[in-house]
């Protein structure tokens, strides 16, 4: 379990830096945005990078700014992280992604995960990310249809689902990007939003 969350936490951005970079004298500041809790994904990532050599006080900072779930506060959060000058900011989620991306285009930014990176606009192609921003990406997105599929298999007599999500424009834009016709499985679509 712990694993996993550092994959999702900067498994980009600690290839980067081994143990060499540890032993040197330079303080390497790293600031972590979150959409949400931080929680087991900062303390994971904080564990691998003192595994690397890293030790917070001596040759590490860490910055932690959490919007809660709170994403009216991503903005403020991220120009806060961007002020203190960190040599690369770990951003956990598609808005904070989103919100670092609109506040710098020079210091490095590692997706922790993101959804639809490139149909959000943080990167021009898997290939060929261009930019500042690289990390990783949940493409849940892209199984969609299989997913409805699966569950019209286990449960037939299903006719109506729903799905939450944020009701954010690139959530939307994912969703719609998917082109998923739910009558081909005989479900109802409904779109709910608060």
């Amino acid at each position: 379990m712990l694993r996993r969350h550092f994959l999702l936490s900067g498994f980009a951005f600690l290839v980067t830096f081994d143990e060499t970079l540890a032993e040197s004298s330079r303080v390497w500041r790293v600031a972590y945005v979150a959409s949400g809790v931080a929680g087991k994904s900062f303390e994971a990532l904080r564990s691998a990078l003192r595994n690397l050599g890293y030790q917070e006080g001596k040759n590490l900072i860490l910055d932690l700014r959490e919007a809660n779930g709170d994403y009216s506060l991503l903005p403020d959060l991220a120009r806060e992280a961007v002020s203190l000058k960190p040599d690369v900011i770990v951003a956990v989620a598609t808005p904070a992604i989103a919100a670092a991306q609109k506040v710098t285009s020079t210091i490095p930014i590692v997706m922790s995960p993101a959804t639809d990176p490139v149909g959000s606009g943080f990167v021009k192609s898997f290939a060929h990310p261009g930019g500042n921003i690289t990390g990783v990406a949940n493409m849940f997105g892209d199984l969609t249809a299989k997913t409805l599929d699966i569950l019209h298999l286990v449960l037939p007599q299903v006719r109506t689902i729903g799905v939450l999500v944020p009701t954010t424009r690139r959530t939307c834009l994912c969703l719609k990007s998917r082109n998923v016709e739910p009558r081909e499985l005989e479900f109802q679509r409904n779109a709910l939003s608060r």
